[in-house]
């Protein structure tokens, strides 16, 4: 009887104390239940807001009447444009992945371009520079040719340089 009383007593003790550490983790549970919810809120909160920027930068960049190819570091065409498409007669299908140069050519090298340069593209890449009004041509679907003014402005990613985007204005009708 002694050692049932005592087992009693002992059973007790370890009721009483653990009921307030049941509480304690139960509020620790809830405490950070509660921030995980606030944290998830949070990040559908700022999904919603980067995914209306993307649909906000595609809409200026698709109401842009020059032509707009965002290229690779490869130089391949990763992203058109309407108005590529509505120039060319090209559907989209038919230019991503293709290299620009499938597309457009330079025709005059830009002033003080290096000795032996023979791909402005390529070398502005290279070196992560602008190039500003360069005379090329692009042909279209019925290898009509259309004289244009390109612009390529590196694409960085923490300072290593990933891809371009070219930019070219028509200058004249086909030729």
């Amino acid at each position: 009887i002694a050692a049932r009383r005592r087992a009693t007593a002992a059973l007790q003790e370890a009721n009483t104390q653990l009921d307030p550490k049941v509480r304690e983790r139960t509020a620790e549970l809830s405490a950070a239940n509660e921030k995980l919810a606030a944290e998830n809120l949070e990040r559908r909160w700022s999904a919603q807001a980067l995914e209306h920027q993307l649909r906000y930068n595609e809409l200026i960049v698709n109401s842009i009447s020059d032509l707009v190819f965002v290229l690779t570091k490869a130089q391949n065409i990763s992203r058109i444009n309407p108005a590529v498409a509505q120039l060319t007669g090209f559907e989209s299908t038919q230019i991503i992945n293709r290299p620009l140069s499938s597309l457009v050519r330079v025709t005059a090298l830009p002033p003080h371009s290096p000795p032996g340069t023979t791909d402005p593209v390529a070398y502005a890449l290279k070196q992560g520079r602008d190039l500003r009004d360069v005379p090329a041509v692009i042909t279209d679907c019925r290898q009509q040719v259309f004289p244009v003014e390109m612009t390529l402005f590196p694409l960085r990613d923490r300072d290593k340089v990933v891809g371009g985007v070219v930019i070219l204005r028509v200058t004249s009708p086909a030729l």
